[in-house]
Order: C-alpha cells, then structure tokens, then sequence
C-alpha cells in the first residue's frame, strides 16, 4: 500500500491524541519498524510528543520485563504473542510485576484472547488495551482509548480522524447498529492505492475502504471483531495469505 507523508504524519497526530503520548514519556519500541504499527505507533507518534523511545534490536522477553521493571517505561506496545511470551516470564518469576512508571499498555496486529488480557491485569494491574488497524489506512483506526473504562474483547472506538461505518458486502449501505457486516474506514490516512497496480484491488465507495473484516458496532460506537472476509489471515501480527502457504507447500517433493 502507497502512504504519503500526510498519511503518515496525520495518523502520527491522531496516535498522541488518542494514546496521550506527551514530553516526559518513554516508549518501550520492541515492534519492527519495518511493520506499519511499529513505526507509527512506537517511533512516530511518541517522537513528535517528545517522548523518549527505546528500541530492541530483535523482541527478547526477558529484556523486555528488565526494561519494565527499571527503565522507566510508560507505554509499551506488542502483538498478542509478545504479551504471552512477557507473561511467561512474570508468571515465572513470582507473577507479578512493579512498573511504577507504566501508564499504557497496547495491543493489536492479531485478535488478542481475553485470556491474555485477563492475565495481564492480574499481573500488572494495567489494562491491556486492544485496537485495530490495517495498513491502507496507516494503521490504526480504533482503539480503547486511555481516557474511557476498557473494553475488553473488542476493538474500542474510532480513533480521532476517523470515521468507521460497518457495511453490507458492496460497501454500500451503513447497517443498523449490533448488525454485522464489514468495518469500512474513511479520513485522511486512507491509502490513495498500490505501489504496483494503483487502485486495482483497492476497494472503496463513496470515500468508504472495506477492510476485508467483519465487525458488529454498537449504540456506543463500540467495535467487537467477527471474523475475516478476506483470504488472508495474521500471525504474530504478519499477513498470511493461503494461497502463498499453498504455492510452498505444492513445492515439497512429498506432496503430489
């Protein structure tokens, strides 16, 4: 997907005010830059606050807890998996932790289990906040923002900027809140297309980009989490498309 600077600079905006990302912060950076969330979340965003941001040369567990534990940390931000591996080694060391300074923990590029949320509150006393994002749209585009109760098991509200509407299959239509259908995004960080086809696959009407991901929202602009649309899936916050899984394994000599 194509960004702009503007795209970029404006979720970087939208990120401090939702997130609350201000000078005097310090931002634990153990994303890859590489990957959208990364670099806008936890480089972008907390740099143009003033926030210090501390990286990690490749995710290590163990020096990710040390860095909790002594470093000053106030936000720290991860993929479901990165949460269970630091969970692992709280839960092995008496199962809790002391972070004084730690004032916001999130999560996204999977669907995070309520389990993992629930454990992460038993042993820090924080919240593990879930949000949602796709990289056309730069990427963050709901989240359960510092400033309201938690809700677990859902995506959280539309970040500032945002507008998001669930749709029917032609993205047409606005559905009757606590109807699912297809989250659909518009505002100023929505890609204008693809390095190398343009709009071609980009699907959008009337400004609306369809995610490819079923949602259900209710009275309070609440987003809960269905299901994919599209043939595509994430792991450890990376796309996975089937049909690359396919090519690979009709590759082995022992598959005919």
């Amino acid at each position: 997907a194509g960004l702009t600077q503007h795209n970029v600079l404006a979720k970087a905006r939208q990120t401090v005010g939702a997130l609350g990302f201000s000078a005097g912060g310090h931002c634990s950076a153990a994303l890859p830059f590489a990957h959208l969330f990364g670099f806008t979340v936890t480089l972008i965003a907390p740099m143009s606050s003033g926030s210090r941001v501390t990286t990690m040369a490749r995710f290590n567990p163990l020096a990710a807890v040390e860095l909790l534990r002594t470093g000053g940390i106030t936000e720290i931000f991860g993929v479901p998996a990165s949460f269970a591996a630091i969970l692992t080694v709280i839960e092995r060391s008496g199962g809790s932790l002391e972070s004084p300074s730690l004032r916001l923990s999130g999560c996204g590029g999977a669907v995070l289990p309520l389990e993992i949320q629930e454990r992460w509150f038993d042993a820090t006393g924080l919240e593990l906040r879930q949000g949602y994002g796709l990289t056309e749209a730069s990427p963050v585009c709901l989240f359960n923002r510092v400033s309201m109760p938690n809700q677990r098991g859902t995506l959280g509200i539309a970040f500032p900027g945002c507008e998001i509407s669930i749709r029917d299959a032609e993205l047409h239509t606005e559905l009757p809140d606590g109807t699912p259908g297809e989250i659909c995004i518009r505002g100023e960080t929505v890609s204008r297309g693809y390095v190398r086809n343009g709009d071609s696959g980009l699907r959008v009407r009337d400004g609306w980009l369809g995610s490819g991901d079923r949602g259900v929202k209710d009275a309070n602009g609440i987003v809960t989490f269905l299901g994919l649309i599209k043939d595509m899936f994430t792991r450890n916050g990376f796309n996975v498309y089937p049909k690359e899984i396919e090519r690979v394994v009709g590759e082995m000599p022992a598959v005919r």
